[in-house]
């Protein structure tokens, strides 16, 4: 199934996805966090994909009326399947100070930066100059993530792909895990109803660096 033009695709479409993701505060312990997955399956309902195979978005159960939520992009062309790992809660926002209720507005929150550099480190200025950065809670990690999930969905549904993809979101990474300790018999009750050979597992947690000034970007990876 293809469809017409992309959602998610350039680098404008996907920086405003990411906006408007953060911009769901999703803070662990509140209704942010609860209410998270079921903007979710609004939005993948943009695709028409997900509009004819409603039944591929499933929520799984992870406690407090918080759900882990995973979206099977399916093809009868193998059973190889890649599964696409996120969390969508975040930590809080005291630490923004007089600044906190611009956490979850990027837009603003980078330019009253601009407007009053002083508020961050050295580094971090240094940063703001470049113009290469936004700021915002949950941008790294790792509503990034998620967006650039959502956007190999929609480019796996456009260009026919011949391997699945199982997006899983999840709540309480933050805090106990209960979103992921949701999510696995939700994925092993995914793989065998739906036939899936689990293949490869990509989290999309962002990297760090391993000291100051380091430049490197790794790849973290786990031997079976």
């Amino acid at each position: 199934m293809k469809e017409q033009g992309y959602l998610w695709e350039s680098p404008a479409q996907l920086e405003a996805l990411l906006y408007e993701l953060v911009g769901w505060n999703s803070l662990s312990g509140t209704q942010g966090e609860i209410d998270f997955p079921h903007k979710l399956i609004v939005k993948f309902k943009e695709l028409d994909y997900f509009k004819t195979n409603p039944d591929n978005i499933q929520l799984f159960d992870a406690g407090k009326e918080r759900n882990a939520f995973t979206a099977l992009y399916k093809t009868d062309k193998s059973s190889d399947t890649v599964v696409l790992i996120s969390h969508f809660d975040t930590v809080g926002t005291e630490e923004y100070g007089q600044l906190q209720d611009l956490a979850f507005n990027p837009e603003k929150l980078t330019q009253a930066f601009r407007d009053k550099p002083d508020f961050l480190t050295p580094d971090a200025k240094e940063d703001l100059y470049t113009d290469q950065y936004i700021f915002g809670r949950g941008t790294m990690d790792m509503k990034m993530g998620l967006a650039l999930h959502m956007h190999l969905i929609e480019q796996a549904v456009n260009e026919d792909w011949p391997v699945n993809l199982l997006l899983v979101t999840v709540p309480d990474e933050e805090v106990s895990s209960r979103g992921m300790l949701a999510a696995v018999p939700g994925i092993l009750e995914l793989s065998k109803t739906n036939n899936l050979n689990l293949k490869l597992f990509l989290n999309g947690e962002p990297s760090f660096t391993q000291q100051p000034l380091d430049e490197n970007h790794y790849i973290y990876s786990l031997d079976r």
